[in-house]
Formats: C-alpha cells, structure tokens, sequence
C-alpha cells in the first residue's frame, strides 16, 4: 500500500478519564510482550481497525473488522476508499472458509474449502495465514491481533531503541507510549520512527509509523509517510454466530 500512496505523491510532484493501575513492568518490551501474550492468549475477539495513511495532501484510509472464536471460526471484513476502493471478505464459519483470491493466485476472485478435510481441521492460524495474503490492509495491528508465533516476531524485528515516553489518553483509557526507530527492511538502518500506545492491561489501542521515502523518479525528493492504526478491540466475551455465516 505504501508503494501505491507513493506514486501518487509522485504524480503530485509531477504536476472524563478512565485510569488504570500502574503497570508491573519498567521495560518497553515487557509491555509489549504483555500485550502479545494477552492476544495470543485470547479464545475469542471482535471489534475494528482503522488504517490513515497520509503522505503530503493524499490520504487513503481502510476500515477493517475483525473477529475470531476458536479454534475455527473466522471473520475479516475490509473496506479501502480513494481511487482505487476495495471490498474484502475472509470468514469461517468452522465448516467452511470463505476468502478473496490472492494476487497471482489461479481461480475464481474468491475461494472456498472445507474447515476439516482428509482427517485434518485448519487452526485460525492457518487460515489468517491464507486470508492475509489478499487483504488491503495487512498490518502488523492485525499480526499482533492473531497473534502466529512468526508473525510476531517479524513484527518486533522491524522495531529498535524502544523507550517509554510517558501517558496518555485514547477513549477515556490511560496509555502507555512506547517509541522507537522502526526499520522498514529488518537489520538496515531506521527510515523512520514508531509509537505503540498499549494500556496497563494489554491492550494496543493505537500504532503509529512514520516513514521516509524517495519519490520515484526524483531520487532528490523524500516524502514521510504516516501510517495510524486506530484499534477498538474486545477480547473475550460472546460473537453472534450469525457475523461467521459463509455464503455457499
């Protein structure tokens, strides 16, 4: 998505407070690890994501709901406007999995399987495994969210220099802001910065990245791209039933 938000800035140039206790950690990575031991932990989820992503005066935002039950029950709803709109749509309802196409993938735009076939049951992992690769918006917020063990670590190796950089407030919560360099190629050095806000309790309510690149044939230029992920999630608790119905 940042390489398309990129060419268009290369067209351009061409022409009441809740609070929580205190956190029982003093290091940046423990708050972190809190917060994916809390999702991975998690046996169900749902709420919703908000990418907007700004670079000069184009802003393209992508709108994402998300839920799970486990082990097999599925849902990943995305919405992108600007110029080029998409509608995406991943469920299980736990006998079948329902999801877009993968660019370069052979077949109709949407595919269908069984959850169990040949004495085998796919796990929410392995299928966000396979929705991901045709979503508009695969971020780290939703990574973290499914928590896979690969996942996460790919996450964290974009991350250095974290630090705690004091509180705030994101829907009447109290936040911790963790910051640091973010490196888009893991182990080069940092094109930008990043800023995690995760309550005491676990909760990522907010991820921010601030990226620098050249525009595209004016190697001379550099344009900052800022990524915001706006997160309202629920973990535990009740999912109807009726947001998992596969369409056959």
């Amino acid at each position: 998505m940042i390489l398309s938000l990129i060419g268009l800035i290369a067209t351009v140039y061409q022409g009441g407070a809740q609070t929580e206790a205190a956190p029982p950690v003093t290091k940046p990575g423990a708050l972190i690890g809190l917060a994916f031991k809390k999702y991975h932990d998690a046996q169900s989820l749902a709420g919703t994501i908000r990418l907007t992503q700004t670079a000069q005066s184009v802003t393209i935002v992508v709108d994402t709901q998300v839920a799970y039950d486990r082990p097999s029950k599925l849902l990943i709803r995305q919405q992108k406007g600007g110029s080029q709109p998409q509608n995406i749509l991943s469920v299980s309802d736990g006998r079948y999995f329902w999801y877009d196409k993968p660019a370069g993938v052979y077949g109709p735009p949407r595919l269908q399987e069984p959850v169990s076939q040949h004495q085998t049951t796919q796990t929410l992992d392995q299928m966000y495994s396979a929705a991901s690769r045709g979503l508009a918006d695969r971020s780290a917020v939703l990574d973290i969210v499914f928590a896979r063990n690969e996942d996460l670590k790919e996450v964290k190796s974009h991350w250095t220099n974290l630090h705690f950089n004091g509180t705030a407030q994101i829907r009447s919560r109290e936040v911790q802001l963790i910051e640091g360099d973010y490196c888009a190629i893991p182990g080069e050095e940092p094109n930008g910065a990043f800023q995690l806000s995760i309550t005491n309790t676990g909760d990522l309510m907010r991820y921010i990245v601030k990226e620098r690149y050249a525009v595209p044939g004016q190697e001379s230029q550099t344009v900052e791209v800022t990524s915001t992920w706006d997160a309202n999630l629920k973990v535990g608790g009740f999912n109807d039933p009726a947001i998992y119905a596969v369409r056959r």
